[in-house]
């Protein structure tokens, strides 16, 4: 077979014409190949299903979405990150005691020197600016969604705002505050710590507390129905050196002589049944003073042991009480004393009845009345706002 048949594919060199025509209509189908190629690459978008064409638009919004809304995607995952980390290392005791005494305490301290200067609490109107500043945000938001396109990027963009807000201040409380509940306590500062007693010995305590109660308040002023009525004003003002008189056993509670902050919301707070709350990313010891007077200097003194860095509830208690009986001011001392007779007359009569009726039957009228004033003003407040707090 020569050379021209083995191109041609085959066949005898007698039909020349055969051959030609065999290789016109080889090229012809090559060629009519390589435009369907062509044709079919440059067509591929008009001959795609609908699913198929609108694959690549689909990604080409994602990418667009989370670029156009990255810093609130990073903040979140950043908070997100945070809370983990917390709920991770939150019981590795090293970890815990650095965060409480590298992070927490100071960030509370140098805080709480800097809006110290303000008569009023920084904490309450960030509370009231943030409750405006999302009202407006979610109206805005809801309006550019009804008004404009993008409607599903618009209500996406929110939600993940509000999200990252929400979890940023989460993760803030959690490292500021919760961190300190997995640190040292007040047993490892103090040397003091808690045994089991007999009903003997708590019935002892609570006459002491008792007996305290009815002397301090034959000393109070009181107003024209026989309650105790403090002047609210001196109590803020004077309670910054409050501290001072403690003795060198309870050095770890050194710290800068800061006012505690009157709460212009006073009556609201009452709706959830709090005396006194303290803002950790402020570090502000705010009072609600809509609540009756017999229980105000406690709460002072309660909420300036959480700013100096008393985290449990119940150490703050123990501290305030103590504080209020080492004060020297008899309306911290009666309120202190107060503050103890109920706790520890609550306990007495959960074990035993006739020795809390016992004790109760040694207070004054002035005691009282006071007890009596204190539980109408609580009970009015007794909804489902409290409830949930």
């Amino acid at each position: 077979m020569s050379q021209e048949e083995r191109i041609c594919g085959g066949g005898s060199a007698a039909q020349p014409e055969d051959t030609e025509s065999t290789i016109d209509q080889m090229g012809r189908e090559y060629a009519q190949q390589g435009g369907k190629g062509f044709r079919l690459e440059s067509e591929r978008g008009q001959n795609q299903p609908e699913t198929e064409k609108a694959h690549p638009e689909n990604k080409k919004a994602q990418k667009n979405l989370l670029q156009r809304y990255s810093t609130r995607h990073i903040i979140l995952a950043t908070a997100l990150i945070l809370l983990c980390a917390f709920y991770v290392l939150r019981e590795v005791r090293p970890v815990a005691d650095f965060a409480t005494t590298y992070i927490a305490h100071p960030w509370q301290r140098f805080f709480g020197m800097i809006f110290d200067i303000f008569p009023f609490s920084v904490a309450e109107c960030l509370v009231v600016f943030a409750a405006a500043g999302i009202l407006a945000y979610l109206t805005i938001t809801l309006v550019n969604i009804l008004r404009k396109t993008e409607k599903l990027q618009r209500a996406y963009g929110a939600l993940i705002a509000l999200l990252a807000g929400a979890m940023t201040i989460f993760a803030l409380i959690c490292w500021l505050w919760s961190i300190s509940y997995y640190s040292y306590t007040f047993e490892e500062l103090s040397g003091i710590e808690a045994e089991e007693v007999s009903v003997e010995e708590l019935k002892e305590v609570t006459v002491f507390f008792a007996e305290v109660a009815n002397r301090a308040s034959e000393a109070v002023s009181r107003d024209e129905n026989g309650v105790h009525d403090c002047d609210k004003k001196t109590i803020l003002s004077e309670s910054p050196a409050l501290y001072a008189c403690l003795p060198e056993q309870f050095a770890f509670l050194e710290g800068s002589e800061l006012h505690p902050k009157p709460l212009a919301f006073s009556y609201l707070m009452s709706h959830t049944c709090f005396t006194g709350v303290f803002f950790p990313l402020t570090g502000e010891a705010n009072v609600n003073i809509h609540a009756p007077d017999n229980g105000t200097p406690s709460t002072v003194a309660h909420e300036l042991a959480h700013q100096r860095g008393v985290t449990r509830e119940q150490d703050a208690n123990f501290t305030a009480v103590l504080v209020c009986m080492e004060s020297g001011d008899v309306d911290f001392t009666y309120s202190g004393a107060i503050l103890a007779l109920n706790h520890l007359a609550n306990s007495l009569r959960q074990v035993s009845y006739e020795d809390w009726e016992e004790v109760y039957s040694c207070l004054g009228e002035n005691v009282r009345k006071d007890l009596a004033a204190n539980c109408e003003y609580w009970t009015q407040f007794q909804t489902p706002a409290a409830d949930l707090t």
